[in-house]
């Protein structure tokens, strides 16, 4: 008979065994977390910004498809530009075999990128779907060339040619992350997101309650002084008349005095409503947004910074090769130079020097005694700061480990009391059909 002891000797010889593999997936696990963190402020590629926003490996390739996406958006234009001088029926052919070539390229391109994307990401199924809707585009050209003699077909075939044409200019947007230049409004573009959309719901919210109150004021006041109902509310007559124009005046498309001029002489509560919206609109809203728009892009900025300054401590400390070992790593924590460096950082050269050893197992994500370039400066970003830094990372990270190893030792037990419940359930039903 098997008993309890036994099941959980082996469960116990199966966690050392397998003590380390799991004490290495816990770090990977804990480090592709604190790289997430990090991802917004580093791209963690050496890539040219062409070649990452194109998936492309050679810069010339990725070039050639840039110049092909602005052939594209030229030949848009063109066609837009004979379509309305000529009509509909009467562009020429030309455009018809061009948008052909230039889909055939695309859909070669296309399919490059699929087999070398195993994972495709955001820009990649948009750049899809813009493909497919030019080959639907090129297909319904063709159709209406041949229906050419029935004018009815012919003109509603073009028309939705014409329609499915403009999602080419969608494609523009891939300008975006080619340039590595362009990262930055990016970054601040993202960032800026959800202030954005609370600014927004602020106005929204801001302009409305202005709008119902100037417009209940000057009602009372028109219906108060019956000499002056016509020119009572010429920008309030109505609550949507009144959201219009308060809006139009908060973005200048109406000039402030036009639009407290009709109310003047009616309702100077409603010009001392609006005047007051408008003052803290202008000294309050815009004000915070442009700050935090402001922050952002410097933060984006500096983390470009480091990122760059970074790349350049791998490659001095590797000298020109792609990976760094840990006798590599701790001879060059000897170098001024490399001191320097790391001190421009705000890391402490110092405890990084009498941790050597742990940080670089730290910063070794996959635990295969090589430090790459991405993981070292993903690694490092999460140390700049005071010299507390590693030692707050380290306790975190052992933390991590030691809470991963709890989970794994829960799932262990669980398994030996299920087995253990299985052998005395067997056992007890032998001994009910001994008896």
């Amino acid at each position: 008979m098997l008993r309890l002891g036994d099941v959980r000797g082996d469960g116990g010889d199966r966690d050392k065994d397998r003590q380390s593999d799991h004490d290495r997936e816990a770090a990977r696990r804990h480090s592709d977390r604190m790289h997430d963190v990090t991802q917004l402020n580093s791209s963690g590629s050496a890539e040219p910004g062409c070649q990452r926003g194109l998936g492309m490996d050679s810069t010339c390739i990725s070039c050639a498809v840039i110049l092909l996406i602005v052939s594209s958006m030229v030949l848009l234009a063109l066609e837009a530009d004979s379509c309305a001088r000529y009509g509909l029926h009467d562009v020429p052919d030309f455009f018809v075999w061009a948008n052909l070539v230039v889909f055939l390229l695309f859909t070669l391109e296309m399919g490059v990128r699929l087999l070398k994307s195993p994972r495709p990401d955001v820009l990649l199924v948009s750049d899809l779907v813009v493909i497919c809707m030019q080959g639907v585009d090129v297909g319904v050209s063709m159709v209406a060339r041949l229906a050419a003699g029935s004018e009815v077909h012919a003109t509603a075939y073009l028309r939705i040619a014409q329609y499915l044409r403009w999602f080419r200019i969608v494609r523009c947007l891939r300008f975006i992350p080619a340039f590595a230049s362009m990262k930055v409004q990016m970054d601040l573009i993202k960032g800026a997101v959800v202030p954005l959309l609370s600014a927004v719901f602020v106005l929204f919210f801001s302009i409305s309650t202005v709008a119902t109150l100037v417009t209940a004021v000057v009602a009372d006041a028109c219906r108060q002084q019956p000499d002056v109902v016509e020119s009572c509310g010429e920008h309030f007559e109505s609550i949507w008349e009144s959201m219009y124009n308060v809006f139009m005046g908060t973005f200048g498309g109406l000039d402030f005095d036009d639009l407290v001029r009709p109310i003047r002489s009616v309702s100077p509560l409603a010009c001392i409503i609006i005047s007051v919206y408008m003052t803290l609109i202008y000294l309050m809203m815009m004000t915070v947004l442009t700050a935090h728009l402001c922050q952002k892009a410097v933060e984006t900025a500096s983390a470009d910074q480091v990122e760059g300054r970074l790349k350049r401590l791998f490659r001095e400390i590797t000298n020109g090769r792609n990976r760094i070992s840990l006798d590599r790593f701790t001879e060059a924590l000897k170098d001024c130079r490399i001191k320097e460096l790391f001190e421009q950082l705000d890391i402490s050269t110092e405890d990084v020097r009498k941790r050597a050893r742990r940080l670089f197992k730290l910063i070794d994500e996959n635990q295969d005694k090589d430090v790459e370039e991405r993981e070292f400066i993903h690694g490092i970003m999460r140390l700049r700061g005071p010299a507390k830094n590693l030692k707050l990372w380290e306790v975190q990270w052992e933390m991590q480990s030691e809470l991963s190893r709890i989970r794994h030792d829960q799932s262990q037990i669980r398994l030996e009391q299920s087995e253990t419940r299985k052998i005395l359930e067997r056992e007890f039903r032998r001994i009910l059909e001994r008896s």
